[in-house]
């Protein structure tokens, strides 16, 4: 399996997601992302899978929007299914 390095794009988004993932106490579940297409609210935001709890809004485009899809596939590859 070839896994790339990520770019610093995604290394940061993934970066402020843990962070605000601990602090709410999602970071040992499944997410993923999200996007809101309508003004104001318009961007990415990652969710917790199954509930919709909110982890981590970023807002952005389409270009922010496939990093924030890396980021939620890195996280979920480390997620141990009980």
């Amino acid at each position: 399996m070839n896994i790339q390095t990520p770019k610093p794009v995604v290394m940061f988004l993934a970066e402020e997601a843990d962070i605000e993932a601990k602090a709410n106490g999602n970071a040992n579940v499944k997410w993923r992302e999200q996007w809101n297409g309508s003004a104001p609210g318009q961007g990415s935001e990652i969710v917790v899978d199954g509930s919709n709890e909110l982890v981590i809004y970023f807002g952005g485009n389409q270009e922010l929007h496939d990093a924030v899809t890396e980021v939620v596939q890195r996280h979920n590859k480390t997620i141990v299914v009980h």
